[in-house]
């Protein structure tokens, strides 16, 4: 399918139950906001320069939620046991 000139993909859904344990993508929640001087793109740079050392990123996409003031993030990377690293190393800093 084309949306817009971008080849997407639709598929069904998979309960959590029945997908496999090989996943690649991690989410990284309560980074700072700019009240703590941090806009989108420092904290992207600083996110990936952690992200990249622990394996192959693919892509990544860093938001800010108004509702409670932090930035989020999103990293995929090549392989899940890079993603499994990558998960160890963020959630002990």
């Amino acid at each position: 399918m084309d949306i817009l000139g971008q080849q997407v993909e639709v598929l069904p859904f998979t309960p959590y139950a029945k997908r496999t344990r090989n996943q690649t993508n991690i989410y990284v929640k309560n980074l700072p906001g700019p009240q703590d001087g941090w806009d989108s793109e420092k904290v992207k740079a600083e996110l990936l320069q952690v992200a990249n050392a622990q394996g192959q990123v693919i892509s990544s996409m860093v938001k800010y939620d108004d509702k409670f003031k932090k930035h989020f993030a999103f990293i995929c990377y090549s392989q899940a046991e890079d993603a499994k690293n990558a998960f160890g190393v963020l959630s002990n800093l």
